[in-house]
């Protein structure tokens, strides 16, 4: 593992990404032409000393009002970003797609660890290789109300290093008996979380093999328009046309 010399005393690393391809194989599923992410970024993160109270916000429709109030530019040019609220997020990459608008079905590739020593992965749609589908604005099992904040301003294709309080996250904790797909660990009560979180570009499939319906193939961006051999094929109708 490499060397974190920048993080505090008594914090360890936080490998912000899937685990490189080393193989020609098929890559998994959802995850073509994303590569590992730099670890630079858990520790950019962690130094910030951002874990300051501020109003939550509760509703789909105050998602965008949490109004960004701080912007600090790192070594290497990328901008860590501090909402009102306390959540902070780098942009790993910025999308080609447009931004969705609230209702809007998406899909997103999620990764998540605690704040705890080791930074243990608590939810990882990349290795389950099942990204969640949902309405941008509600939070599924696997999202927070930090982490939407987060998405509401992400370009579809893009990818964010998010860090969440945890008083936007999983305030009362989550007990092991509570625990559902795909999250896999128990969280502790005021636990802080960060994630790595991607918005998946779709676009509308020729049906196939005679069917009366064509569905959507939805990839990375680095893949789009996607190809079928790295694709996501979904039977979801009410996926919006992504431009």
């Amino acid at each position: 593992m490499l060397p974190w010399p920048w993080l505090p005393p008594g914090i360890g690393p936080c490998s912000l990404g899937p685990p490189p391809q080393t193989g020609r194989g098929r890559r998994n599923l959802g995850h073509g032409g994303v590569q590992a992410l730099p670890r630079r970024v858990g520790g950019a993160l962690i130094g910030l000393g951002f874990f300051s109270l501020a109003p939550r916000s509760s509703s789909a429709k105050q998602m965008r009002s949490s109004r960004e109030v701080d912007r600090k530019q790192l070594e290497d040019g990328s901008e860590v970003v501090k909402l009102a609220s306390g959540v902070q997020y780098i942009d790993l990459r910025v999308g080609r797609g447009e931004v969705p608008e609230l209702g809007d079905v998406v899909l997103a590739h999620v990764k998540g660890y605690l704040m705890e020593r080791d930074d243990p992965v608590f939810v990882d749609t990349y290795s389950d290789g099942r990204p969640l589908v949902f309405s941008l604005g509600t939070e599924p099992e696997g999202l927070t109300e930090g982490l939407s904040e987060a998405l509401a301003t992400m370009k579809l294709g893009s990818i964010r290093a998010v860090q969440v309080p945890s008083y936007l996250g999983y305030p009362e904790g989550l007990a092991r008996a509570n625990v559902k797909a795909p999250l896999r660990l128990p969280i502790p009560r005021k636990e802080g979380l960060r994630y790595e979180v991607e918005l998946l570009r779709c676009v509308q499939a020729p049906a196939a093999n005679g069917a009366k319906e064509s569905q959507r193939l939805c990839c990375s961006d680095a893949e789009y328009p996607c190809k079928l051999s790295k694709d996501i094929r979904l039977d979801v109708a009410d996926i919006p046309s992504q431009k």
